[in-house]
């Protein structure tokens, strides 16, 4: 049995680094769009901590030394083709991935980077970050754990200790795939993945929301690969 989840509550934490837009959702028409990334590769050995910039000059950066399991704030970026390559810390001569994303007026995207070599590639969402129902507050969940197999999703009330009769909130989930954003109460909200089609719990952790917030919760390996898996939780959206 896989042990149970390790959270990070990273709330898209980047360090070294300004000029970064504040987490809180589009909200008004700017005529851009914005872009994050997050450093979703378990392989420390060879892919380990990141540099990103944008377009192929290292004059427009996205963010450096980014650990596993950690994100970037949004960048503002012009509509169109935006080319966002990524390179290792520790020699920016040898290239993770390069990615393009097609970047739409008011919109937000989150480029993950997956995977083990050889096989390390990017993960380009397209992020709902639209204010949640009044009251309410919005969770995705990013299936990133290369060892995680096909998992249930369960959102429950804190205080919900069996779901022994539940149906899942999400079924099937598989790698590199997201949840849609689930409306859920304010207040603490307990997730728990099980594996595919079963009742045994793999991951358990707590979310503390907020009315009006906005939250994705990246599922990874351990650094390295494998169990215990853990989870980054993000900030996409605050009222």
């Amino acid at each position: 049995m896989r042990s149970k989840l390790l959270l990070i509550a990273t709330a898209a934490v980047l360090a070294a680094c300004t000029g970064y837009d504040d987490p809180s959702g589009v909200g008004t028409s700017t005529g851009a769009g914005r872009v994050r990334l997050v450093n979703a590769s378990p392989d420390t050995v060879d892919v380990g901590t990141i540099n990103a910039w944008f377009n192929n000059q290292p004059s427009e950066p996205l963010t450096a030394n980014l650990g596993y399991g950690l994100a970037t704030e949004y960048r503002a970026r012009s509509t169109g083709g935006q080319d966002l390559n990524v390179r290792r810390f520790v020699d920016t001569s040898l290239v993770v991935f390069d990615v393009t994303v097609d970047v739409a007026a008011d919109a937000d995207y989150t480029v993950l980077a997956t995977g083990l070599t050889p096989n390390v590639a990017a993960l380009v969402l397209r992020d709902d970050n639209a204010a949640p129902a009044a009251g309410a507050a919005k969770l995705r969940v990013v299936h990133a754990a290369p060892s995680g197999g096909i998992v249930d999703v369960y959102v429950t009330a804190a205080n919900v200790s069996d779901i022994t009769g539940r149906e899942p909130t999400a079924a099937g989930a598989t790698y590199k795939n997201a949840s849609a954003y689930l409306a859920v109460a304010p207040g603490d909200q307990r997730v728990r993945l099980t594996g595919g089609g079963t009742k045994t719990v793999i991951l358990d952790f707590t979310v503390g929301l907020a009315a009006g917030q906005v939250r994705s919760l990246i599922v990874l390996d351990r650094p390295g690969g494998g169990d215990p898996l853990r989870g980054s939780l993000l900030v996409d959206r605050n009222p």
